[in-house]
């Protein structure tokens, strides 16, 4: 086997190399990139660089919950800033563009088919501070992706492969053990007691990437199941299959 087939082996990340202007753009594996998250969210507290301290410090004074409006750019914007000195030393600075956009659901494509669990989200239970911590919770789980988007190799010497495999054709779809390794890590210095990094709310990464939102409560429907297209119902007993308009 001639010398240009050999499969490329990544380099490792030495811990002082994870920082904005020392990593190499599409330079690691998966594997190396936790890593390197993992031993930089493992550092003790007399370990703390400036930046973390200084932002640290602002978090604490401007409140957990200073978001003034949830669809607002320049709020969310201080979070995401925050996050990436944070748990990621600013190593995705430059190279991530938060943006909105506005869902859009067309008639040609309207129909579904679902099951319900006899119970749905009761909007008469709404808690704030679960819905803001729900909404930072989608760009951390987000920026953990754009680590791996960002330094994983993607070479022609089965870097670009394994990446496609992982992000496109694996059972979790970009949600490899490598990026749950890291997401459980940011889980874990928010929720420990003891963390150097303490951000006064719990993180929640998903790390089987299911969004599950927490702001309302629970209470029990009628239907068991349902067929919808725009206006339709289908009865929920065994023996029916009447349609009604709503």
């Amino acid at each position: 086997m001639s010398s240009d087939k050999l499969e490329y082996i990544p380099k490792s990340i030495p811990g002082e190399d994870f920082e904005l202007g020392r990593m190499k753009l599409q330079s690691y594996s998966w594997e190396d990139i936790s890593a390197a998250l993992i031993d930089y969210l493992s550092r003790t507290k007399d370990e703390l660089i400036p930046t973390q301290l200084e932002v640290l410090q602002l978090f604490k004074y401007n409140g957990s919950w200073g978001l003034s409006n949830h669809e607002n750019l320049e709020d969310l914007q201080k979070f995401f800033d925050i996050f990436n000195k944070v748990y990621f030393n600013g190593v995705i600075t430059g190279y991530w563009k938060l943006e909105l956009y506005a869902l859009r659901r067309y008639n040609d494509y309207d129909g579904y088919c679902e099951l319900l669990k006899g119970t749905e989200r009761d909007p008469g239970f709404k808690h704030e501070t679960a819905r803001i911590e729900a909404l930072l919770n989608i760009p951390m789980h987000e920026m953990s992706h754009a680590l791996f988007g960002i330094y994983a190799c993607r070479c022609e010497r089965g870097c670009k492969e394994k990446y496609d495999m992982i992000v496109h054709r694996s059972r979790w779809r970009g949600h490899p053990l490598a990026w749950q390794a890291a997401a459980f890590a940011i889980e874990k210095v928010e929720n420990d007691q003891n963390a150097r990094i303490k951000m006064g709310f719990s993180l929640e990464l998903k790390r089987k990437a299911e969004e599950c939102l927490k702001e309302t409560g629970w209470r029990f429907i009628a239907k068991a199941n349902s067929c919808i297209r725009s206006h339709w119902k289908v009865d929920s007993a065994i023996h029916s299959s009447r349609i009604e308009e709503f």
